[in-house]
């Protein structure tokens, strides 16, 4: 495998196959066999899980003024949803024999330990997946920034963001049947195309750090292995040579 150290930003839509459900037992069945092949192969795994098919912060903007709910209590509630998608990954996990273990910024008791690197790093190496939940523990911040420190604190070789499309694209695909696929993008491309592939923290935070991020189709069956074999069925994107060589 070209990577033996990843990080999963997992979006909650990637659990589901559609808005009219929640989860969808095949989607998980087979994301979690595939988890267990890779951890086969002696890849390392850490998730970081989103909330979207359960509940957003922003799904309370109408209602926000009227009961006068904080936009940082709303904020709150929505990371509450990436926990529960946790929870279910665990056991999800449990039932193709994957160890596990569930950090939040905070613990929570009978579901997360507190986050502590060493202690997860320790986790990681004895072929746990390490499955993170509750973003940075921060309103404002969404669960892309969460993926994106996790994997600099864990030492990811890349993050992988599971996406409803096979890369990064010119203009959104859904709109133009004209769209164009990019296949490699560094990450001062993406910046001066003014494309949307992270949010502004997290995409910083990768390019300061070096760590390459691969956009690709959740529903592709072995897509992630794909990836992590190094095989280009999305969109990569890295530092430039000259870059990297000055890091």
């Amino acid at each position: 495998m070209k990577y033996q150290r990843i990080t999963l930003k997992l979006s909650g839509e990637a659990l589901n196959s559609s808005q009219s459900t929640i989860v969808t037992a095949g989607i998980v069945r087979s994301l979690v066999t595939e988890i267990s092949e890779l951890l086969e192969a002696g890849v390392q795994i850490t998730i970081v899980t989103g909330g979207g098919n359960i509940f957003r912060g922003r799904d309370l903007e109408r209602v926000v003024p009227e009961l006068g709910i904080s936009p940082l209590t709303a904020d709150h509630i929505g990371m509450l949803a990436t926990v529960m998608n946790a929870a279910l990954l665990r056991d999800a996990l449990n039932t193709v024999d994957v160890n596990s273990v569930i950090y939040t910024p905070h613990a929570i008791n009978g579901i997360s330990k507190g986050f502590a690197r060493h202690e997860a790093l320790h986790y990681l190496d004895t072929e746990h997946v390490v499955i993170c939940a509750g973003g940075t523990g921060n309103p404002l911040v969404t669960t892309d920034t969460a993926a994106a420190l996790r994997a600099v604190e864990l030492s990811s070789q890349v993050v992988l963001k599971a996406s409803t499309v096979d890369g990064v694209y010119d203009v959104d695909p859904a709109i133009d049947s004209a769209a164009c696929r990019f296949e490699t993008l560094t990450f001062d491309e993406v910046l001066s195309r003014g494309l949307k592939v992270m949010d502004a923290i997290a995409f910083t935070m990768c390019k300061e750090h070096n760590i390459p991020i691969i956009v690709y189709k959740h529903d592709d069956p072995h897509a992630m292995t794909k990836v992590v074999a190094g095989e280009l069925c999305g969109t990569l994107i890295e530092n430039s040579r000259d870059t990297s060589s000055n890091d």
